[in-house]
Formats: C-alpha cells, sequence, structure tokens
C-alpha cells in the first residue's frame, strides 16, 4: 500500500513538472511573440490610425463632392431645358418670318392693284385691301421683333447655362479627383496593414514550428531586448532561416545578438542625428549594419560547420553499413564456396 501511495506522488511530482515546463514553454512563446513583433506592432498601431485617417478623409471627400456633382447634374438639366426652349423659340421665330414674307407678298399685290385701278370702284377696293394688308404687316412685324426677342433673351440663357456648366463640370471633375485620391490612399493604408498582418500571422506560425529548445533559446538571448524594451529588427524571414536551417542554441545566440548590436548602435545614431550630428549619425549607422552582418555571418557559418559535420557522419553511417553489407555477401559467398567443395568430396 505505502509503495503504492510512494509511486502515486512520483507520477503527480512528473505530471506537475511536466505541466510546469508546458506553462513556461508557452510563456515563453508568448513573451517571444511579443518581443518579435514590438516593431510590427508600432507599424500596425500606425497603419490602424492611417487607415482610420484614409476612411474619413474618405467621408469627408464624398460629403464635399455631392454638392458639386450635384451642381454639375442640375446644370446639364438646365442646358437641355434652355436648349429645348431656344429651339423652340427659333421655330416660332422662323414660322412668324415665313407668314411676314407672304404677308409683304400680300402687300406688294395691293400696291399693284391700287396702282393699276382705274374705277372709284376699283380704286376703293384695292385701297382696302392695301390698308388691311398694311395691318397684318404692321401685327406680323410687331410678332416677328417680339419673338426675336424672346429668342434672343433665349440665346443668352443657354449661353450662360453653358458657361455654368463648364465651371460645374470643373468643379465636379474637381471633387472626383479629391474622392480619388482619398480613395487611393485608402487602399494604400490597407494594403500597408494587410501586410503588417501577414507578418504577424507569419511570425506566429513560425514559432510554433520552432522545438522548446529553439524556443527557449530565443527566449533568453532577448531577455535583455524584453526588459530594456529595446525593439529588435527579426523579422518572419529571419524565424525561416532559424526553421530550415535547423539553428542551435549557439546559432541562435549569434543571430539575435546581431540584432541587438544593431538596434542599440541604432538608438545612439538616432541621439546623435537629433542633436545634429548628422555625419556622426550616419556613421554609426554603417558600423550597426556592419556589426550585424558580422554576427549573421557567424551563425550561418556555424550552422554550416554543423550541417556538413552531420552529413559527413550519415555518409559515414552508411559507408560503414555498405560495409557490413558488402562483408556479409563475401560471408555468404564463402559459406557456398564451402557447401560446394563439401558436396564435391562426397
Amino acid at each position: 500500500m505505502f509503495n503504492k501511495i510512494k509511486i502515486y506522488l512520483a507520477v503527480s511530482i512528473c505530471l506537475l513538472g511536466l505541466s510546469s515546463l508546458v506553462t513556461a514553454a508557452e510563456g515563453d512563446a508568448e513573451q517571444l511573440m511579443t518581443t518579435l513583433t514590438a516593431d510590427d506592432q508600432t507599424a500596425f498601431d500606425t497603419a490602424t490610425t492611417d487607415v482610420a485617417e484614409a476612411e474619413s478623409m474618405v467621408l469627408i471627400a464624398i460629403s464635399e463632392g455631392t454638392a458639386p456633382i450635384s451642381a454639375y447634374a442640375d446644370s446639364v438639366a438646365d442646358v437641355d431645358a434652355s436648349q429645348s426652349e431656344l429651339e423652340t423659340a427659333t421655330e416660332n421665330l422662323n414660322s412668324s418670318q415665313g407668314s411676314l414674307d407672304s404677308i409683304q407678298a400680300d402687300f406688294i399685290a395691293a400696291q399693284e392693284q391700287l396702282d393699276t385701278a382705274i374705277t372709284d370702284e376699283d380704286i376703293a377696293t384695292a385701297k382696302a385691301s392695301l390698308e388691311a394688308a398694311q395691318i397684318y404687316l404692321s401685327q406680323s412685324i410687331t410678332e416677328l421683333e417680339s419673338l426675336q426677342t424672346i429668342a434672343d433673351s433665349l440665346k443668352t440663357e443657354y449661353d450662360n447655362a453653358l458657361i455654368l456648366l463648364n465651371q460645374n463640370g470643373i468643379d465636379m471633375l474637381a471633387a472626383q479627383e479629391v474622392i480619388s485620391q482619398t480613395e487611393s490612399a485608402l487602399n494604400e493604408a490597407n494594403g500597408i496593414l494587410s501586410l503588417v498582418q501577414a507578418e504577424f500571422d507569419a511570425t506566429q506560425n513560425l514559432l510554433n514550428q520552432l522545438s522548446e529548445d529553439q524556443i527557449e533559446a530565443l527566449s533568453k538571448s532577448l531577455k535583455n531586448v524584453a526588459e530594456g524594451k529595446l525593439i529588435v529588427n527579426i523579422d518572419s524571414s529571419d524565424l525561416q532561416i532559424i526553421v530550415d536551417n535547423s539553428y542551435t542554441k549557439n546559432e541562435i545566440k549569434s543571430l539575435t545578438k546581431a540584432f541587438e548590436k544593431e538596434a542599440r548602435m541604432l538608438v545612439i545614431a538616432a541621439g546623435l542625428a537629433a542633436s545634429g550630428q548628422e555625419d556622426q549619425a550616419r556613421a554609426m549607422e554603417i558600423k550597426a549594419e556592419r556589426e550585424k552582418q558580422k554576427f549573421l555571418l557567424k551563425a550561418e557559418l556555424s550552422a554550416t560547420k554543423a550541417a556538413n559535420k552531420a552529413t559527413k557522419k550519415v555518409a559515414k553511417k552508411i559507408a560503414k553499413e555498405a560495409k557490413k553489407v558488402k562483408k556479409a555477401k563475401k560471408v555468404k559467398k564463402a559459406k557456398k564456396a564451402v557447401k560446394k567443395a563439401k558436396k564435391s568430396n562426397n
């Protein structure tokens, strides 16, 4: 009974230990995600703000563009209506001009009739016709002048409507251009936000592919960075290198050191630039890049060396196995020879 209790306690302790390890590993992974995406978080916050501002600018542009776009549509309708009225007035004017020409012909005929009249009766008739023609002619001229005035007025209205249409067209195009520009800015902001989100997703996916040892090595190597709130530029492509090349603790340490050195030197460079020391700041940036590349190369060479060593080990193992197979074949062949010899002697 006592032994069973001891075994139960031992198993429970082991399970608690494993649970603690799992919890610690999960904590390391979460902390790594925070540390590795610190620069992305800043970019994400900026991109989110840019998207919100761009959306606001689009709404403002649409709101402000409603009036000129509506005014242009009204101008089109006004021009169409004015043109229709002018065409009607022109038709009436042409019709009146035709009537006037006919009345003028009647007046000339009446005048000729009076000139050729001989008898008093003919003269009286001709005078009456001429007076009637005179009245019609006068009325026709008055009507024509009135219609001409209306046509001239409508022509002026039509010309003014065309001028307003052109001006409203310019304003509408300007409003549409502003809307187009703000929409392009919104699309660009959304594109940047999508890229940042994709980097978040890629980082999380690659962290899930790392072994517990790699997670622990990364966590320890970046401990000072996390505590010092230093932002390092380790992105998903760098994690991909760790995954693809099976980086060990030493390679991971060199890689993180490369970016930590770069980050610290860039902070110094930013301080120099802020104080107006542009040349020194640029020199520090160059040094930061050089130091980063030096440690990245160190990690790469170490991984290559380890890979070559592993390859040689595998090759050696294969050669050893081949040698065993070859020896086994020789032994088998010798046994056959002995067996055959014994058979011949018998």
